[in-house]
C-alpha cells in the first residue's frame, strides 16, 4: 500500500536546533506513519532583533510564524505542487493510514488552499463527504498548502503578521477558510504538557461543530431556515437568537449545519419550494423558522420518529368548525421534518393542481383564508392534504405533540417538556418581530445582548 502522504511533494517539520529533544520525540512519531525518511526539518535560526527589524516593530509574528512564511514563500519560489508542514509537538491520536487515504483522496476534485489534519474547528462551512469537512481552523500544528495558492497564502501572512492561525481562520478578513478543509476524523493534535488546555478543547469544539454536522450528512438530512432578515434590524436580531438556542442546547449555529435563506419574494410558496428541492435531491429536511427558539436538543427524537413517518410536523389548532373532512388540525410548516417519498413530493410541488375538496371547497379555502391571513403557504399545505383521501390513507404524518413542539400562545414557564417555542403568532393575528422579542424576553427566550 502506497503512504497517503505520498500526496504530498514536501514534508516539513518546524523544530529548532534548541529543541533537540523535542526533534528526537517527533520523528518517533513520523516514525509510526512511516514517513520519517521523508521529512525535512527546519531550523533556521531567527533572531527576535531581526525579525521586528526586518518586518516591522509593531508585528505580531513569532519566529515560529515566521518560519510557516518562509516554508510557504519558498515552497512557491520552487514551484511545489503541494508542501505539508509539521510543527514540532504534535501527536497522531490516529495511525490509520486508510483512512487518511480516504481524506486525502477526496482533496482531488477540489480547488483547495488549505488541508487539515487536526486543529480546532472554528468555522465549519459543509461536509464534502464522511471523510472531509470544509472548514476554516484554528492551530496550525498539522496542515498542507496547495501549491497554487502557495503566493496567495504567503502575501495574506505577510499583510495579516499575526498569529498564522488567525489569518487562517479569519474568512472575512483573508478570505482562506472557504477553500480550507480537514480530516475527518481527527488524525494529529498537540500533545506538549503546557497545551493540554488547548488539547482538550479541540476535542470539545469538534464534537460541537463538526460531528453533528457529519450525522446529518450521514442520515441524509438538510436542516433549512428561511429569513426576511433583510426587512429590518429586528428580523435580524430574531435570526440571532435562533442561532445562539440553537448553541445552547449543544447544536452548531453554522451555516454547514443550518442553512439560512433569504427571501426573495419571488413566490408565494418560497418555504414550500426549499423544503420540495431538498426533497428532490433525496434528502430528508428538516425545516424551522427563524422565529423558533429551542430549549432542548430535538434531533434524536426527530430523527426516532422519521423510522416510522414520512413526515412530523407542527399544529396550530384543533379545527372543530371547518368542515375540510380528512385533516382535523391546521398544520403549521413552520416547523417540520419531512422525507423524500411520493407522496410527499406531491405534497410539496407548489406547481402540482389540485381541487379544493368538496363542493365546500371554495367556502373551506375561504375559511383558511380568514384563519391565516396571508400565510398562502399553510393555506396551501393544508388545502392539499385535506383535497386528496390518498394522503389520509398512504401518508405516514405525524403531528408533534403541542407540549413539546410549542407554540408561544400556548407555552407555559411549568412547561418542561418543550424541545421548542415557536412565537409565530397569537390569536389568529402574525406577530409583529417586536412583539415576538418582547414575548420572548417576557419567558426569557432572548439570549442576545442588548
Amino acid at each position: 500500500m502506497n503512504n497517503p502522504f505520498d500526496h504530498f511533494e514536501k514534508i516539513i517539520c518546524i523544530c529548532g536546533q534548541h529543541e533537540p529533544e523535542r526533534w528526537i520525540k517527533v520523528q518517533q512519531e513520523f516514525e509510526r506513519i512511516g514517513v520519517l525518511d521523508r521529512v525535512e526539518r527546519f531550523d533556521e535560526v531567527i533572531d527576535s532583533n531581526w525579525l521586528n527589524e526586518t518586518f516591522g516593530a509593531t508585528s505580531e509574528w513569532s519566529k515560529t510564524d515566521y518560519c510557516h512564511w518562509k516554508i510557504i514563500s519558498d515552497a512557491h519560489e520552487q514551484n511545489l505542487k503541494n508542501v505539508f508542514i509539521f510543527e514540532s509537538d504534535i501527536h497522531f491520536i490516529d495511525t490509520d493510514l486508510k483512512k487518511m487515504s480516504k481524506s486525502i483522496e477526496s482533496l482531488n476534485d477540489l480547488d483547495w488552499k488549505l488541508f487539515y489534519m487536526g486543529g480546532i474547528p472554528h468555522n465549519v462551512f459543509g461536509v464534502i463527504n464522511e471523510n472531509l469537512v470544509n472548514v476554516s481552523m484554528c492551530q496550525a500544528h498539522a496542515y498542507a498548502i496547495n501549491g497554487k495558492h502557495c503566493k496567495e497564502v504567503a502575501d495574506k501572512l505577510m499583510e495579516g503578521k499575526i498569529a498564522i492561525d488567525q489569518v487562517y481562520k479569519r474568512e472575512k478578513q483573508f478570505g482562506l477558510g472557504r477553500k480550507a478543509f480537514a480530516t475527518h476524523p481527527r488524525f494529529v493534535v498537540q500533545a506538549d504538557a503546557d497545551i493540554h488546555t488547548r488539547k482538550n478543547f479541540s476535542t470539545i469544539m469538534w464534537k460541537k461543530s463538526v460531528e453533528p454536522m457529519i450525522e446529518l450528512y450521514q442520515q441524509n438530512i438538510e436542516f433549512k431556515t428561511m429569513t426576511s432578515m433583510d426587512e429590518g434590524k429586528q428580523h435580524r436580531r430574531t435570526l440571532d437568537n435562533f442561532k445562539q438556542s440553537l448553541n445552547n442546547v449543544g447544536l452548531p449555529a453554522s451555516s454547514g449545519f443550518v442553512e439560512i435563506h433569504k427571501m426573495k419574494f419571488e413566490s408565494e410558496f418560497e418555504k414550500l419550494n426549499l423544503i420540495h428541492d431538498a426533497l428532490k435531491r433525496g434528502k430528508t429536511c428538516l425545516y424551522s423558522d427563524p422565529d423558533v427558539v429551542f430549549l432542548k436538543n430535538p434531533m434524536d427524537y426527530l430523527k426516532e420518529l422519521m423510522n416510522d413517518y414520512d413526515m412530523v410536523i407542527q399544529s396550530n389548532v384543533d379545527d372543530t368548525k371547518r368542515k375540510l373532512k380528512v385533516y382535523k388540525k391546521v398544520l403549521h410548516s413552520g416547523f417540520c421534518m419531512v422525507k423524500p417519498t411520493k407522496l410527499t413530493l406531491k405534497l410539496f410541488d407548489t406547481s402540482d393542481e389540485f381541487h379544493w375538496p368538496g363542493e365546500e371547497g371554495e367556502e373551506s379555502k375561504e375559511y383558511l383564508y380568514r384563519w391565516q391571513q396571508h400565510r398562502v403557504d399553510t393555506i396551501y399545505l393544508n388545502s392539499k392534504l385535506n383535497s386528496d383521501q390518498e394522503y389520509a390513507w398512504n401518508l405516514k404524518l405525524k403531528i408533534l405533540d403541542e407540549d413539546e413542539f410549542c407554540l408561544s400562545k400556548n407555552y407555559t414557564s411549568t412547561n418542561d417538556k418543550a424541545y421548542i417555542v415557536h412565537y409565530n403568532e397569537n390569536d389568529r393575528k402574525v406577530l409583529h418581530p417586536k412583539i415576538k422579542i418582547r414575548k420572548m424576553r417576557e419567558n426569557n427566550h432572548w439570549f442576545i445582548p442588548e
